[in-house]
């Protein structure tokens, strides 16, 4: 595995990448615009630490909400979301996800495939929430999502919500 300074790097570009790559944002005339979506992100944060804390079983299905979910948003990221995207490009996320699931994470290639799967997914998810609120709304969100974390961190609770997840398994 590359060193911790080499994993920070990548994951550092991986971002950067990721804030550049879609297209600009539509307005859906079917789903509302509202600040409440900017409680979304840290909402998400609060609700899956305790949420697993409380309920250890629910990472399972969270596993399998990942498995499920991840490779259309990747699709739909790849498909249609970035900048210049064609439809077939969605087409890129089976390789990766083959590979994810055979490499595994015992592999560079399988970590990297997996994040790339994941990277496209936020994306997706991202470019949709980007396109129901308003950006200083979304900022507030996220700066809380942030605090939050931060709290967390400093206050040492992830660690067991953290172990539950990475032990499961769709």
């Amino acid at each position: 595995m590359p060193s911790f300074p080499v994993s920070i790097a990548a994951l550092s570009l991986l971002q950067a990448a990721l804030v550049a790559l879609p297209r600009p944002r539509e307005r859906f005339g079917w789903m509302p615009e509202s600040p409440s979506w900017a409680l979304v992100p840290p909402a998400s944060i609060l609700i899956v630490v305790f949420g697993v804390e409380l309920l250890p079983g629910s990472a399972d299905g969270l596993a399998w909400l990942a498995l499920v979910a991840v490779p259309p948003l990747a699709a739909l990221a790849l498909g249609w979301l970035v900048r210049g995207a064609r439809p077939w490009w969605a087409l890129g996320t089976v390789p990766l996800f083959i590979l994810a699931a055979v490499a595994g994470q015992d592999s560079l290639a399988g970590e990297i495939a997996a994040t790339a799967l994941s990277a496209l997914a936020c994306v997706a998810l991202g470019w949709l929430l980007v396109s129901v609120v308003r950006a200083h709304w979304l900022r507030r969100g996220v700066y809380a999502m942030a605090a939050i974390d931060a709290a967390l961190v400093g206050a040492e609770l992830l660690q067991g919500p953290s172990g539950i997840l990475v032990s499961a398994e769709p």
